[in-house]
């Protein structure tokens, strides 16, 4: 009996050293497979890590191919904004000629504008001056145009013909003193077709009176001169039969 109780303690120790060996088998399985598993765990983590880098790196890479692209359309849009600041650069220059020209003309303009206004000033105080020397004088002078029609008459030509200019401006003389001037008539077409002036003596049926007639051509007609000479002609007259 003593030698199986003694046996039952020493199998009892022995299962328990098994059963301790194979628990401490077992942990340190487990401490191999967990560090195992936190060495696939921390591997995952950095395979991750870098696939974020790439992809980080990825977009990186396609930002910058965009700013090359963008870069190269700012060259472009560069070149051609230079070409066109060239193009303004010469418009600018002819619109700069063109103005100072146009200045230039404007100087001259102004210049012949007024050499004109003194000329036309010129022209007027002449008009005026041969009017008044032609108002004045006491022979009748007149101006037909190249119909023969009045264009104008001094005071003179009014009073010896009894009148008025404003009921002869514009009629043919023809009209006027129709059968009493075929002399003139014919000297007066002679002068249009000749354009050489005529000079002659006449006795006017209009008034009644001799005359000396000069008829010039001019550029809108003839002017006439009629210079009475009826008091000289019976002097001469008088003197004859004396």
């Amino acid at each position: 009996m003593a030698i199986a109780v003694t046996s039952r303690p020493v199998k009892a120790k022995k299962d328990a050293d098994k059963n301790k060996a194979e628990l401490v088998a077992e942990l340190d399985y487990i401490r191999k497979y967990n560090s195992r598993l936190k060495s696939v765990i921390s591997r995952y983590e950095r395979v991750a890590d870098k696939k974020d880098v790439y992809r980080d790196l990825y977009h990186l890479e396609a930002q910058k191919e965009n700013m090359e692209s963008l870069r190269d359309e700012l060259r472009e849009k560069q070149k051609e904004v230079n070409v066109k600041g060239e193009e303004l650069d010469v418009l600018d220059e002819e619109l700069r000629v063109q103005l100072s020209e146009l200045n230039t003309r404007d100087e001259e303009i102004a210049k012949i504008y007024k050499a004109l206004q003194d000329s036309a000033r010129e022209l007027d105080e002449a008009n005026r001056q041969k009017n008044d020397i032609l108002e004045s004088i006491s022979d009748c002078f007149y101006a037909l145009d190249r119909d023969l029609r009045f264009i104008y008459m001094n005071k003179a030509a009014e009073e010896i013909w009894g009148l008025s200019r404003d009921d002869l401006i514009g009629r043919r003389i023809e009209d006027v003193f129709a059968g009493r001037i075929d002399i003139s008539l014919s000297k007066f077409h002679q002068v249009l077709e000749e354009q050489i002036p005529q000079h002659y003596e006449v006795y006017s049926k209009v008034i009644q009176r001799w005359g000396d007639m000069s008829v010039y051509p001019t550029r809108d007609g003839i002017s006439v001169y009629f210079h009475d000479t009826t008091e000289r002609r019976r002097a001469e007259e008088a003197l004859q039969e004396s």
